[in-house]
């Protein structure tokens, strides 16, 4: 089982045990891996990765450069198949061999709102609340990357969704003093 984190400082860890960043191989390895799991499930081209990898000064070579950091990320992930090479570019896996509290966060606060928009405002609260305490900036160390604008931004709306939704799920819950500490944080 692989657990990626990308809410705050990047981490990936195998059966509980965090991989170290030296396991990579290189920065540009941790940067791969971090590209792919954003849109995992879905091919991206060998163009978009070299561009996002070195922008504006592509190497001589830059698929066979990706295949160089593709297979060093396959063996710090520790299972080869969690990269999948496609049709002129790769994905990330989307099964149930790895994990990313991304996905997690979202689908948490989606079964918050669930919750609220089933009259169950207690069970609500309490959903988001266990949302919100393992956010964290998304891709903290790409914030300034064009490739990491779209997911940040993503997020960064579930985030303030989760803080409004809270908000009325504690009003609902009879809890105003909750719900004005997740009104003023939104």
């Amino acid at each position: 089982m692989v657990d990626i984190r990308l809410l705050g400082r990047f981490s990936a860890r195998r059966d509980g045990e965090e991989i170290p960043p030296t396991a990579f191989g290189g920065r540009l390895v941790r940067i791969l891996v971090r590209l792919l799991v954003t849109r995992r499930g879905e091919f991206v081209s060998h163009d978009v990765l070299a561009e996002a990898l070195w922008p504006g000064r592509l190497p001589a070579d830059p698929v066979a450069n990706l295949q160089v950091l593709v297979n060093r990320a396959r063996r710090a992930l520790g299972d080869p198949s969690l990269v999948v090479t496609g049709p002129g570019g790769y994905a990330f896996a989307v099964d149930g061999r790895c994990i990313v509290d991304g996905e997690r966060f979202v689908g948490v606060v989606a079964e918050g709102r669930e919750q609220l928009a089933a009259g169950h405002p207690v069970a609500a609260l309490r959903t988001f609340r266990e949302a919100l305490e393992h956010w964290g900036e998304p891709l903290a160390e790409d914030a300034y990357e064009d490739w990491a604008q779209a997911y940040r931004t993503r997020l960064a709306r579930v985030h303030l969704q989760a803080l409004e939704d809270g908000a009325t799920a504690a009003l609902a819950a009879r809890d105003p003093a909750g719900a004005v500490v997740l009104a003023e944080q939104a």
